[in-house]
């Protein structure tokens, strides 16, 4: 139960990485069927087979809201790291405004 329960998280948040909520639901469903499946395979009681399939639709929902959550803050962090570096002007921006500021001889400034 462990395993199955530790597999389907990951396989949650690899979901979330890529694809919509509504992906969960083909995904559940066939987790599910897994877990019912190996549950009556080894034949333990009705109860067991409804902790394992209740379990295990649990974790990977919570894996793809743990992986949501990952990718929303690299999203966040990228984004953070690109208007940091917008922000500031190379060095050649900066040499080139300051040429552009000097006026050259016979050079006007638009006014007579």
């Amino acid at each position: 139960m462990l395993m199955l329960s530790t597999v389907s998280f990951l396989i949650g948040a690899a979901l979330a990485r890529r694809f919509n909520f509504i992906v969960l639901i083909p995904a559940v469903a066939i987790v599910l069927t897994l877990a019912v499946g190996i549950d009556v395979a080894n034949p333990p009681t009705a109860w067991s087979i409804v902790a394992m399939a209740a379990a295990t639709a649990t974790s990977m929902q919570i894996g793809y809201l743990l992986g949501l959550s990952i990718r929303d803050v690299l999203a966040a962090g990228a984004t953070m790291k690109l208007l940091r570096m917008a922000s500031r002007k190379s060095p050649s921006a900066r040499s080139f405004e300051k040429l552009s500021s000097v006026k050259v001889l016979g050079q006007s400034d638009g006014t007579r």
